[in-house]
């Protein structure tokens, strides 16, 4: 069969299959029954085969008309389940949520906070997070790769289409080892850390932590070579525990105690990091949808 039927043809015919009845058909329908009983014919003629054996007093359906009956009427009820699916999507209750967050931000309670919330109002709905850093996140979200991205740092020079909401604005503390010199100082200045060996993130991974750091030391007039490099946040604390040298950290990292680390706050007010949310302007339904499940929404 080369030609596909009309979609207003197989309504007829399995209006016609329900009601056993070209009349009662044509009035549910809506229809004269001429063009009804014609839309059956050509169809018919299409498949090549009788799907009705009609007489003045019955209609009744054929095998083949049963078979045709059977594959539309599942038909149906899939395409009744795509558009009811493709509707829950658009309103953000069901589909998938790309998500996007730099290593250091699933530290801050705040967007811990949110994804359980969201997961929470929307469990039709599925998280896929992507970590990278904050410059990927930022033009992923803006060319449509990802609906939303959790990152560190100043976004300035951000796309002019990306709505920005800041969630935290963290101070940054010095992590040092449990037993160094100044790791009982209510607060130090960047100025007083002259000497130190400092360990930071791989500088090839291009992070907003990482560049913050070293925009600090220069301007503190301290070195900015680290003695050794981490590919992540979970790394590099394991690196400042081993006395492998001191790092710069937002507060929100180094919330929970450890027995081999010890923080300490900064005196200088340009150490701070903001906690931020991207997401695409105008938002979609489902981004709206995680606004709000989230209490992130203004």
């Amino acid at each position: 069969m080369n030609k596909f039927p009309e979609m207003r043809a197989l309504r007829y015919f399995l209006a016609v299959a329900e009601e056993l009845h070209f009349g009662r058909a044509a009035s549910r329908l809506h229809v004269s029954q001429p063009p009804l009983s014609q839309q059956i014919i050509q169809l018919e003629r299409l498949l090549d085969c009788r799907l009705f054996d009609r007489d003045r007093r019955s209609v009744r359906l054929t095998p083949a008309g049963r078979t045709l009956q059977h594959h539309l009427q599942r038909l149906q009820g899939d395409l009744q389940h795509a558009l009811s699916h493709t509707q829950a999507v658009a309103r953000g209750e069901e589909g998938e949520l790309r998500v996007g967050y730099s290593g250091s931000a699933l530290y801050a309670e705040q967007v811990l906070d949110a994804m359980a919330r969201f997961r929470a109002a929307k469990p039709g709905m599925q998280l896929r997070l992507v970590e990278g850093v904050t410059t990927e996140h930022v033009q992923a979200v803006s060319h449509g790769r990802l609906d939303l991205a959790f990152v560190r740092g100043r976004l300035t020079g951000a796309p002019s289409g990306l709505r920005i909401d800041v969630l935290a604005d963290e101070r940054l503390v010095v992590a040092l080892p449990v037993k160094h010199r100044l790791a009982s100082r209510p607060s130090l200045a960047l100025k007083s850390l002259a000497g130190e060996a400092w360990v930071g993130l791989d500088r090839r991974l291009g992070t907003a932590l990482g560049h913050l750091q070293d925009e600090l030391l220069a301007s503190a007039g301290l070195p900015t070579q680290l003695s050794m490099e981490a590919g992540s946040t979970h790394a590099l604390l394991g690196l400042v525990c081993a006395g492998m040298g001191l790092s710069l950290l937002p507060s929100s990292v180094v919330a929970q105690p450890s027995k081999h680390l010890r923080v300490v706050p900064l005196r200088d007010r340009s150490a701070r990091m903001p906690l931020c949310l991207i997401s695409a302007r105008p938002a979609s339904m489902p981004i709206q949808a995680f606004l709000e499940a989230s209490g992130l929404k203004a």
